[in-house]
């Protein structure tokens, strides 16, 4: 089997630009990869306990002493929506 020529072989023989190389001394540093699973692994709204129910994304009172909703209305784009809800075909 004949190697390809240089002006064919492209992207496929170059690293890709997050590759990890390793170091003279054999050790890789792996200090970004776990700073990232870190971060993706920490939730975006911690609670105090599992059966925390959080705080209210509107006014922000704690859910736990306080459940309540907030009557946020629909948009006017997704009224039309709301108007199927009510349809019946056999009309």
């Amino acid at each position: 089997m004949q190697p390809l020529p240089q002006a064919h072989r492209g992207a496929r023989d170059q690293a890709p630009r997050d590759a990890k190389t390793i170091a003279s001394d054999f050790w890789v540093d792996l200090t970004p990869l776990l700073r990232e699973e870190l971060i993706l692994a920490t939730p975006l709204a911690p609670l105090c306990r599992p059966d925390c129910k959080g705080l209210c994304e509107v006014c922000g009172r704690d859910l736990n002493t306080d459940p309540h909703e907030h009557d946020t209305g629909a948009e006017e784009r997704w009224s039309k929506l709301q108007e199927l809800k009510k349809f019946r075909p056999d009309r």
